[in-house]
């Protein structure tokens, strides 16, 4: 048995489900370690992660450390934190472990990188779960994005893995990223990539609801918003229709991208009516719209 196998196997309690995770919060190795060989797991020993993942697709961690007597204590959830989420999120002892980690500069690239360990490992194998609600991961990125907005194309090219039909607590999770970062190019892209490659079940529902709060609704008063949201819906439209492999029509596509945002003004509903005209008529070359897309187009 090679080196690293026999350093996971000291540090993941092998009872069949779910995994203990040891890891000392101020030593600064342990968390290395930890997060390097969470990262091995997925990517080189896959065999031990489908016998700790359950028939529904769950890969719980149990995060603690050992006391005097070398048994296993999983941190305990202080109440404050616990209050920060609503019954819809499971506050386990993975979602603190990691929470804590990013508010530590010194771990973001070590975590960025597990988080591309586990995109690529869904896109390979089914997509994993962390709980119920969660998808394996998401307690990883929402805190990094919420720290820096230049995480959310990770975010987006990780949703886009899972299995975005039985969401539970994405909303709540998305919505927090709204609502710290407030409306910018970037949380623009993630609401783009919500209407498109990463809808899921509820994408429309939280677009319309995001679109009755106001803030957005003046945000997309601009023209120049609106051009830069239309051309991350041009761009993911596109990419949608690669992963669907041709199950949807072009026309499908990017109507039901579009259809909330119909009826925000009359030039943004301008503007939606002639994307999805152009979007199928110059398919699969439609290039993403750009900021003067259209300039001189009257109603």
């Amino acid at each position: 048995m090679d080196k690293p196998l026999d350093f996971i196997s000291t540090l993941i309690g092998f009872t069949l489900y779910p995994m203990n995770i040891i890891s000392y919060l101020n030593d600064p190795y342990s968390i290395a370690q930890t997060i390097e060989h969470i990262a091995k797991l997925l990517s080189q020993h896959t065999s031990i992660v489908k016998d700790h993942t359950s028939a529904q697709g769950i890969l719980p961690l149990r995060f603690g450390e050992l006391d005097n007597q070398g048994n296993f204590l999983e941190f305990k959830i202080p109440k404050q934190f616990k209050l920060t989420y609503s019954t819809k999120k499971k506050v386990t002892s993975e979602l603190l472990y990691f929470d804590i980690l990013t508010r530590q500069n010194q771990f973001d690239t070590a975590l960025s990188t597990l988080c591309d360990t586990i995109t690529e490992y869904n896109r390979n194998h089914r997509p994993l779960w962390s709980d119920s609600s969660s998808f394996f991961g998401i307690n990883i990125l929402i805190p990094l994005v919420l720290k820096n907005e230049a995480h959310i194309p990770m975010l987006i090219h990780f949703l886009s893995s899972t299995d975005l039909h039985k969401e539970k607590s994405l909303t709540e999770d998305l919505n927090r990223v709204f609502q710290t970062h407030g409306w910018t190019t970037k949380t623009l892209e993630l609401l783009a990539a919500r209407a498109t490659i990463i809808e899921g079940k509820c994408g429309q529902k939280q677009i319309k609801h995001l679109l009755r709060e106001g803030a957005l609704l003046q945000h997309l008063q601009s023209d120049l918003n609106q051009n830069i949201l239309l051309e991350k819906i041009t761009e993911f439209a596109l990419l949608n229709y690669s992963e669907q492999e041709g199950e949807n029509t072009p026309k499908t596509i990017i109507t039901q991208a579009l259809k909330s945002f119909k009826g925000v003004s009359d030039t943004l509903t301008y503007k939606c009516k002639f994307l999805q005209r152009s979007f199928v008529e110059h398919f699969p070359n439609y290039l993403p719209c750009s900021s003067h897309l259209f300039n001189g187009h009257d109603r």
